[in-house]
């Protein structure tokens, strides 16, 4: 009996230590980039309904472990500022976004634990492209 408990107990740390891969988004930094431009500016996104909706739609992405490359420049860079623990620095992930249009969807790449890429559907990459291209 003490057995199963221990190994539910565990079970249930493992999901939920797991479960906020990086921590809790708290900031997202959107550096727009423009051909023949190093970049065109930074946004800062912080309000509280941007960032669920952020969160929201990374957590429909499907990842692949795979190299992949783009034949353009990324349409936008996202720094995004995850909070691991109260009073220690905040981890910062980086993500390249292109977008597409008709349908609109976008490919974001990390180089966070290798290279990797997931591509938004069409919804969720209308709502991406609305609140990072100005």
């Amino acid at each position: 009996m003490n057995k199963r408990i221990l190994l539910v107990l565990f079970v249930l740390f493992v999901t939920t230590a797991c479960s906020g891969e990086f921590g809790e988004l708290t900031r997202v930094d959107v550096q727009h980039v423009t051909p023949g431009e190093d970049n065109a500016g930074v946004d800062m996104i912080t309000d509280a309904d941007s960032i669920q909706t952020i969160r929201d739609v990374m957590k429909e992405i499907q990842w692949e472990d795979k190299n992949a490359s783009m034949v353009r420049k990324a349409d936008v860079r996202a720094v995004y500022y995850y909070e691991q623990e109260e009073d220690m620095p905040e981890r910062l992930v980086e993500y390249d976004i292109w977008f597409t249009d008709k349908p609109v969807f976008a490919v974001i790449m990390s180089e966070e634990e290798g290279r990797r890429y997931g591509v938004v559907r069409p919804e969720q990459g209308a709502i991406l492209r609305d609140m990072f291209v100005k």
